[in-house]
């Protein structure tokens, strides 16, 4: 079932950092390869659904460099439209609905999360690291 995202959510939301993890970047280690890891998660609590978008990069020798930055998203249903159109909470898979229909609300998670690893890998290497602002699928 393809739910209208911006209809289910009030209009209001709270964004949080969640969790960086930051591994100081060893000169020493030559950098062979580069990859992005998205994870996203979704819980329910009470008339909230819970977003939280991880990003980690991953370098090869992992020695090198180690980053991970989690953004949280925190929803407030909008129970009218799920009473409206007769939508169970328990029977809709959240994660598929925003990667594949609620690029409007990844997008307030990912554009953060590529800003501050762009500016943390500016910092400690000189030139910042700039991942793609979509989500990447595993």
């Amino acid at each position: 079932m393809m739910l209208n995202l911006n209809e289910c959510f009030e209009e209001q939301c709270k964004i949080f950092l969640k969790d960086l993890q930051f591994g100081q970047y060893n000169e020493s280690a030559s950098v062979k390869g580069i990859k992005f890891c998205d994870e996203l998660e979704t819980v329910i609590n009470g008339d909230h659904l819970i977003v939280v978008f991880t990003r980690s990069i991953k370098m090869e020798p992992e020695e090198a460099f180690k980053l991970s930055v989690s953004f949280g998203l925190d929803l407030t249903f909008r129970y009218s439209y799920l009473k409206e159109n007769k939508i169970d909470l328990n029977m809709i898979d959240f994660k598929n609905e925003l990667i594949h229909n609620g690029q409007n609300i990844l997008n307030l998670l990912i554009g953060r999360t590529v800003l501050l690893i762009a500016q943390i890998t500016a910092v400690s290497s000189n030139n910042p690291i700039i991942a793609p602002p979509i989500y990447i699928t595993p």
